[in-house]
């Protein structure tokens, strides 16, 4: 119903219901450096700001799902900053570009997970699309209402 909802059902819902250590929403955002995200002892679960162009060079140019087996050989620009604070715990990953209609602000769904293999390349990931397609719809509504989508 509202953003502080959506929040809480990303970032501790997502965790229980797909069973991954770490869900993360992270926007791309040209003040991120004066944002400090902070995560609990037990819960590296969030939302955080990242720079501008870290979801291009985590995910590249194109692709709207990436699945990454193992994040120690398949590392890529942008996961230090998509994954901070817990970035040695994640193995294995998914991560969901979603556009914000409203301002066009690149946004990554994180999903990370301690154990390699838990997510792969040949994986299906239609489920994952149409999850990224409702999160940005409801994300973009909530941030406009609440007159937060210029952040």
């Amino acid at each position: 119903h509202d953003l502080e909802a959506l929040l809480q059902m990303i970032t501790q819902d997502l965790v229980r219901l797909f069973d991954v250590d770490v869900v993360r929403l992270a926007m791309e955002s040209p003040v991120a450096e004066y944002y400090e995200a902070q995560y609990g002892e037990h819960n590296y679960s969030g939302v955080s700001f990242i720079d501008p162009g870290v979801v291009d060079g985590a995910m590249g140019p194109k692709d709207d799902i990436r699945l990454i087996a193992d994040v120690q050989k398949e590392r890529s620009e942008g996961m230090s900053q998509i994954f901070a604070d817990c970035s040695g715990l994640i193995r294995s990953c998914a991560l969901l570009r979603l556009e914000l209609p409203s301002d066009k602000r690149q946004v990554v769904l994180a999903f990370g997970v301690r154990h390699p293999d838990r997510f792969h390349p040949k994986q299906g990931s239609e489920l994952l699309g149409f999850l990224a397609q409702i999160v940005e719809y409801k994300l973009d509504q909530c941030l406009k209402r609440e007159g937060l989508d210029v952040v």
